[in-house]
């Protein structure tokens, strides 16, 4: 079959490959359509370090079932359909809890790091296990199928939200992810949305698909203005992009040096020394847990606010001294029980 191979950052072939073999838990599918993703421009370039050449990549798609394994019963040859992109064990704790994001063992289609390669839909087949398959309604184009995950994902953000009727909400950010986002929040009843970008062209379309308020992310007193649109209530929920990283601090000199040039972002070995020549104003936590307390607490005491990674794994008594210096400095501790940004700095400490 053919599949569009990056065969090394920032270069592309569309060439012959094995087609995938697929299980007898698996279903066979002719991919009819495959969107870019924003992750995958970033693997393209290198700077995620996730899409590992040589790696066929793609994974909000959707197609037609070509074959199906013995073991198949809830689909057939002929189905309209389309794939969650991670493809969870169905074992382990987080998933037998339906947490299937925080599978143990999960992997994502077309993803090539340190632990896996797993090739995706950039190409004319994959084969992924039924479990991760969902078929389409007939009213549902193949093209409309590929937003279904990044819809997914908004959707799941203003459900988190408790966005209600009457609310002020501010969306920072709209790229892909904010559009729907603001879109749904003018489905939840929203009575003013703001939304907040750099660029003017972005924001000419989150007026058109809802926004009320569209500020320039560049302008001189941006929170007044916001307080302006919103009789100066403030908003009642705000939704922020993912933040790209400024600087690495770690134990582990040559890991830091190369996490930094990667990145191109400063490197330090002390967080006292991060604080105060960075300019960062919150770090995040990924440290092996036992030492979570031992990471955290001096960026807490230099006035830095805190995100720590994997929190329910580390001991009561840290998590009481992390309270406590939050409380005392003023500032903000929290946590997130998803390794998002472990794997990137992995081995730094």
């Amino acid at each position: 079959m053919k599949a569009l191979v990056l065969k090394e950052y920032g270069r592309f072939s569309y060439e012959d490959v094995d087609m995938p073999k697929p299980g007898k838990d698996d279903v066979l599918i002719r991919v009819k359509a495959c969107a870019i993703c924003g992750s995958d421009v970033h693997g393209m370039d290198g700077s995620t370090g996730r899409r590992i050449p040589p790696i066929v990549m793609g994974h909000e798609t959707s197609g037609v079932i070509e074959s199906v394994g013995e073991n198949v019963t809830k689909f057939k040859p002929g189905d309209r359909v389309t794939v969650d992109s991670t493809i969870y064990c169905g074992e382990c704790g987080y998933c037998l809890r339906g947490e299937f994001n925080l599978c143990d063992n999960r992997k994502v289609l077309g993803v090539s790091c340190s632990d896996y390669r797993l090739n995706g839909a950039f190409a004319e087949y994959i084969a992924v296990p039924q479990r991760i398959v969902y078929r389409l309604p007939d009213n549902v184009s193949f093209e409309q199928a590929t937003v279904i995950e990044p819809l997914a994902i908004a959707l799941h953000a203003v459900k988190r939200s408790g966005a209600s009727l009457n609310n002020t909400a501010v969306v920072v950010g709209a790229g892909m992810i904010g559009l729907l986002i603001i879109q749904l929040l003018k489905t939840a009843g929203c009575s003013r949305i703001i939304a907040v970008d750099k660029a003017r062209e972005k924001l000419v379309m989150a007026e058109k698909f809802g926004a009320d308020v569209c500020l320039l992310s560049d302008t001189v007193n941006l929170y007044e203005k916001i307080l302006a649109a919103s009789s100066d209530k403030g908003a009642d929920i705000a939704f922020l992009p993912e933040s790209e990283y400024v600087a690495v601090c770690g134990r582990n000199i040559s890991k830091v040096n190369e996490f930094a040039e990667k990145y191109n972002v400063k490197g330090y070995t002390s967080i006292e020394d991060m604080a105060a020549k960075s300019g960062v104003e919150a770090v995040v936590v990924c440290t092996p847990h036992p030492v979570h307390a031992e990471s955290a607490i001096p960026a807490l005491r230099a006035g830095l606010h805190v995100l720590v990674e994997k929190p329910l794994s580390t001991s009561l008594a840290d998590c009481d001294a992390m309270i406590k210096e939050a409380e005392e400095n003023g500032v903000i501790l929290g946590g997130i029980c998803q390794r998002r940004f472990y794997t990137p700095v992995q081995g730094c400490y």
